[in-house]
């Protein structure tokens, strides 16, 4: 019997077979030339896309120089009084609507005082005018102002008769008001009873 030769094995006259370099051989210009660095950048290499860029920032969440913060510092979650949605101090705002509604308020009462100043203060001294006029026969007037509506009372002395009414109206009460700025307003003479005895438009001789 003849030993069967292996596949590796030469048979008689043929040259021994080479060898076929494995996955983890060294590849043609193995070992690196003198002075390479793994680790560094080749000549010519440039950065990839992810690779860190000149004037890279960091993200919010890396921390900043100056961290960790001071002793002292408040914590980053809700202060005392904080409301959701508000970036104001709680109270800010109803204090700033508070002194709305007082200027108005003040405004309205200046407003008011004004008008009582303008209007009301020289009715009442025509009132008195009427009065001093009528030689005894009107014992008071009355200024009424009511929805924009202004007129003058004139109440007649008890001891004057009902029919004196149109001669107080014609020549105690029109000729006061004549050349005012009340000239032309509503009046009424009235009796010692309320009755209605002459008004602004009662004829005169």
């Amino acid at each position: 019997m003849t030993e069967s030769q292996g596949p590796n094995q030469s048979g008689p006259g043929q040259g021994a077979a080479p060898d076929r370099p494995g996955p983890n051989a060294p590849q043609p210009g193995w070992p690196p030339p003198a002075g390479w660095s793994p680790a560094g950048p080749q000549p010519g290499w440039q950065p990839g896309p992810n690779a860190p860029q000149p004037g890279w920032q960091t993200g919010p969440n890396t921390p900043q120089p100056g961290w960790p913060p001071p002793a002292g510092w408040p914590p980053t979650g809700p202060q005392p009084g904080w409301q959701p949605g508000s970036s104001q101090a709680p109270h800010s705002s109803n204090r700033r609507g508070c002194l709305v509604a007082v200027l108005l308020v003040v405004g309205l009462i200046a407003v008011l005082v004004v008008g009582c100043a303008v209007t009301i203060g020289p009715a009442v001294f025509k009132s008195l005018e009427i009065t001093n006029d009528s030689n005894g026969l009107v014992t008071s007037t009355d200024y009424n102002w009511f929805n924009g509506q202004s007129e003058f009372r004139v109440h007649m002395a008890p001891s004057v008769p009902a029919s004196e009414g149109p001669y107080i109206a014609c020549s105690v009460v029109r000729p006061a008001l004549r050349g005012s700025k009340f000239e032309g307003t509503r009046f009424e003479v009235v009796d010692t009873f309320g009755d209605v005895v002459a008004t602004d438009q009662t004829s005169c001789p």
